[in-house]
């Protein structure tokens, strides 16, 4: 579940992250979302039904994967779920509760923090991330100070 969260998952939600803050589809998809420039855990439930389909689609597929492998349990999809609303609504939180020097060294592109996460709704164009600051780093788009 894991790899394909990491692998596939996270990519095309930052392609996809990205597209909705073209014009068009921020207007018509996104923009809810973004009423929240002072973030808070309910902020990571704030979308259009579309959008929400589209993100339910998406974060589907590991479970997807992991079923058709054979290897989906009940309690792997309930942890899979409650774990990722967990750290979705970590990301919207609006207080740090990373130490420093987490912030300063490596880990920080392999899981965000909340700071990293706020400056996408104050800036708008960066950290477009999930989970995983490392597609913000590689394709320029990432904000830490």
């Amino acid at each position: 579940i894991l790899g394909v969260h990491f692998f596939v998952v996270e990519p095309i939600y930052y392609i996809y992250h990205r597209l909705l803050h073209r014009r068009w589809f921020y207007k018509k998809h996104h923009v809810q979302h973004h009423l929240s420039r002072i973030t808070n855990p309910n902020t990571s439930f704030t979308f259009t039904v579309l959008e929400r389909l589209s993100y339910t689609l998406l974060f589907a597929l590991p479970l997807l994967v992991a079923n058709f492998l054979d290897c989906l349990t009940i309690p792997g999809f309930v942890i899979y779920l409650l774990v990722f609303d967990f750290v979705n609504s970590l990301g919207h939180f609006n207080f740090e509760i990373f130490p420093r020097w987490y912030q300063n060294s490596f880990l920080r592109y392999l899981f965000y923090t909340p700071t990293f996460h706020s400056k996408h709704h104050t800036k708008f164009n960066m950290n477009f991330a999930l989970f995983v600051p490392l597609w913000d780093v590689l394709f320029k788009t990432d904000k830490c100070d």
